[in-house]
């Protein structure tokens, strides 16, 4: 009889004693879940004293959902920053033309020499085209990001819509005396891709060798199994700043002071888009003062 009494108060004070940690630690973790929105940033974890496997199961999924947390702040942050400086950046080019236009326009209204009016008019009608450009490629960015803007592909002979892009560009390459070479030995390749995003892309990266090839601009073809790739390399300035990692970003460009009244750095990082959604790829290096963009495009299948 005494010995089930003894044992009866041996599990009664266990238990007790159980449960007198296990409140006090569950107290302990509310306190410390309380103050996690101050800490989480910094590091702040949860932990417990008191070794029972369903605390510790819970205290692990707590520290998961902090790392979660963490992590959307992390990127919450970055998106805000890169939102500043998309804001900035589209502030900027946008000013550059309308300045312009603004200047002609007051010009246009002090002279009376039709050459001169001549003259200014022009300049007119190219900085409204910048300004259509940027404003056609905002557009085709805030489609993409709103997935509005779809791919439809079909067969695509890839050398012949790069040749017949460049020809379209002659006369500029000509003007700036930069040197356009093609590979002489391009076997015809189809590629499925979307007409007029396929026009765009290559638009793109010719206006971007415009801007910043120095003397030459060379057009060559690589074999691969399921790709078509092209590949538009031109020699850059020894002085460029030109980040390689950063080609790609919204409104990136190699001069820092974005001096060049052309260069919205906006063109690349949409391009690469349009390519990403005909399932393609878009790569660049630089190597040895030889810029390379690289665009690979899914072959039709024989």
């Amino acid at each position: 009889m005494w010995v089930v009494v003894i044992v009866i108060l041996m599990v009664s004070l266990g238990l007790g004693g159980y449960l007198f940690f296990l409140k006090r630690q569950i107290r302990q973790l509310t306190l410390k879940v309380r103050s996690l929105p101050k800490s989480a940033g910094y590091g702040g974890r949860l932990f417990v004293d008191f070794r029972e496997d369903n605390l510790i199961d819970l205290v692990t999924a707590l520290n998961a959902m902090v790392d979660d947390f963490e992590r959307e702040n992390s990127r919450n942050r970055r998106a805000e920053k890169q939102l500043q400086l998309s804001i900035t950046g589209l502030s900027h080019d946008l000013r550059t033309p309308l300045t312009a236009i603004n200047g002609y326009v007051q010009l246009l209204q002090q002279v009376d020499d039709p050459d001169k009016r001549a003259q200014y008019l022009t300049s007119i009608q190219q900085a409204v085209s910048r300004l259509m450009t940027m404003t056609d490629g905002f557009y085709d960015l805030t489609r993409l990001d709103a997935q509005q803007k779809r791919a439809t592909l079909k067969p695509v002979a890839l050398s012949d819509r790069v040749e017949t892009e460049f020809l379209g560009f002659f006369e500029q390459f000509e003007a700036k005396q930069i040197q356009v070479a093609f590979d002489p030995s391009t076997a015809p390749v189809m590629v499925q891709a979307d007409d007029q995003l396929l026009t765009r892309v290559l638009q793109n990266i010719i206006q971007n060798a415009l801007r910043y090839a120095q003397n030459t601009v060379t057009i060559s073809y690589q074999p691969a199994d399921d790709w078509g790739v092209v590949c538009v390399s031109n020699d850059v300035a020894p002085d460029s700043h030109l980040a390689i990692q950063r080609v790609f970003d919204q409104f990136y460009t190699a001069s820092a002071s974005r001096t060049n009244p052309e260069s919205t750095g906006l063109g690349l990082y949409l391009s690469r888009q349009l390519v990403l959604a005909m399932g393609g790829k878009l790569t660049a290096e630089l190597v040895a003062g030889q810029f390379t963009i690289r665009l690979a495009l899914a072959k039709v299948a024989d």
